[in-house]
């Protein structure tokens, strides 16, 4: 029981450490919108409203702004990500992974996508597998605690 409060309080602030990309990431072409725009406006709304329901644990008003955001802003990856992510605490692995499988295409050098990834792997009972995502988040940045420590558990 322990294990899973601590998987779901890593995977809550991977969450947010993605979520600091939608802020700041959000351009102009590849499925984004114009900075000033609505849409933009829109999208950060109801990015940040359905972040703070995944956080708060309601799930519904979550699902309905991240996917709202990915109808927005459709090549955000931290929209993926956290939709990802909330399939995953709802224990929906193959609707997490083609969540984060959609944000890994959109962000192939973010090394939290992995350390979520791996995460899943784990879930599935898939360690060898895990235990890639964790070494690939590492390469990505060697400074990710949260993968190194993730790893070192999975071995």
């Amino acid at each position: 029981m322990l294990k899973r409060r601590v998987l779901l309080y890593n995977l809550l602030t991977v969450g947010l450490a993605v979520a600091i990309s939608m802020a700041s990431g959000c351009r102009s072409g590849n499925g984004l919108p114009e900075k000033n725009s609505d849409e933009y406006r829109n999208a950060i709304s109801a990015f940040y409203v359905g972040l703070a329901a995944l956080q708060a644990g309601d799930d519904s008003r979550a699902q309905q702004k991240l996917a709202e955001v990915t109808a927005l802003a459709p090549g955000e990856p931290a929209a993926w990500f956290n939709l990802g992510l909330l399939a995953l605490r709802q224990r929906d692995f193959d609707l997490a992974a083609d969540r984060l499988e959609h944000a890994r295409s959109l962000a192939p050098n973010n090394g939290n996508v992995y350390v979520l990834l791996g995460f899943l792997e784990s879930s599935r009972g898939r360690f060898d597998q895990a235990q890639e995502n964790f070494r690939r988040a590492i390469e990505l940045d060697s400074e990710n605690l949260r993968a190194r420590s993730a790893l070192a558990q999975e071995i």
